[in-house]
């Protein structure tokens, strides 16, 4: 299995949830449904390279809502240097809680 594929099936399992169920469920119903995908994929190599930019994705809203919390919201008008500075926050704060959850290297 390539890398890109664990990041494909993560896309699709919440596309197929979409935005309006992403957007009525808790943290902890999305963590579950997370938690679906994410263990079957455990120690994996995984890229999401398939996201970016992908603020939009419903992936990218779930994993916002489950490990996001203080993180602003994304702007498409962001300066170069807000952008960056989000970036390191998404990092920090989403990105990396994320792959330690499933150890994805």
């Amino acid at each position: 299995m390539g890398n890109h594929d664990i990041g494909r099936a993560f896309a699709v399992a919440f596309e197929v949830l979409g935005d309006d169920l992403i957007a009525s469920m808790t943290k902890e119903q999305l963590l579950v449904k997370l938690d679906l995908v994410g263990n079957q994929f455990r120690g994996g190599d995984a890229d999401f390279d398939c996201l970016y930019p992908g603020h939009d994705h419903p992936l990218y809203k779930a994993l916002r809502k489950i490990f996001g919390d203080g993180l602003v919201e994304y702007r498409s008008d962001f300066t170069r240097e807000e952008e960056d500075a989000y970036d390191e926050e998404w990092e920090a704060k989403v990105d990396d809680p994320f792959m330690k959850r499933y150890d994805f290297y």
